[in-house]
């Protein structure tokens, strides 16, 4: 994305192959939607689009090497949202708050006329035999004082979930809990 807003503030995906795993770990800030409008026709949601078509040839190229993937961050699409949508459908992610649509931005931060939205995800691939998940929380929930008046320690409530990885031991061929 060569867009001005990209350019000033930095976005992209790390990518994170954990050795003699077949387990990929994604963070990701994408281009964020200055207009806090998330319809098909708004000026940001060309590059959400491209970016998580990207995103979702990574997922598959690493599934087609028989990877596990976790994805976690900062989307800056809602569920509701078209990019989103086609994300999932293309990438055949499961997202771990899927039920939940409380917003993940604070409320603080937005101008008076703008809804605040969930734009922070973890997604999970695989079979549940592989990657599981449970305790989905929200954290940074509340304010705390500094200098003499409340702040928020981030403008994004945290997410936050326990995913458990149960692989292959690659010595016995028997599965081992890995990673609680």
């Amino acid at each position: 994305n060569g867009s001005v807003i990209a350019r000033v503030i930095r976005n992209g995906v790390l990518k994170t192959r954990i050795r003699n795993t077949p387990l990929v770990i994604y963070n990701m800030h994408l281009t964020p939607n200055l207009d806090v409008e998330y319809t098909d026709d708004n000026r940001f949601t060309k590059f959400a689009t491209s970016q998580l078509e990207q995103v979702a040839q990574m997922v598959l190229e690493d599934l087609s090497w028989k990877r596990e993937v976790i994805l976690t961050g900062d989307f800056n699409v809602p569920p509701e949202s078209t990019p989103y949508n086609a994300f999932v459908r293309a990438s055949g992610v499961t997202e771990v708050f899927e039920d939940d649509i409380q917003p993940t931005y604070h409320r603080t931060y937005l101008p008076r006329d703008k809804k605040a939205y969930k734009i922070d995800h973890i997604f999970i691939t695989g079979s549940s035999s592989v990657l599981t998940y449970r305790n989905a929380t929200y954290i940074l929930n509340e304010p705390v004082m500094r200098n003499g008046r409340e702040i928020y320690l981030s403008d994004h409530r945290g997410i936050m979930a326990d995913i458990d990885i149960r692989l292959q031991n690659s010595a016995s061929g028997y599965p081992s809990d890995m990673v609680r």
